[in-house]
């Protein structure tokens, strides 16, 4: 929940949401990225472990 709550904070000024969006998803993975040149965030839901991951460029 962390995680999900820093890229909730950063959603409105981090350069990558100006940028793509991609969502590449199966039955119970998820990624989700943002891409705007060198800039990128990044978020991976697993369901199947009910876990998540989030990275970001600095």
């Amino acid at each position: 929940m962390k995680q999900l709550k820093e890229l909730m904070v950063i959603r409105n000024t981090h350069k990558a949401f100006g940028g793509e969006f991609l969502l590449i998803k199966t039955d119970k993975l998820f990624n989700v990225k943002w891409i705007n040149i060198t800039h990128s965030a990044e978020i991976y839901i697993d369901l199947d472990k009910m876990s998540m991951k989030t990275s970001f460029s600095t």
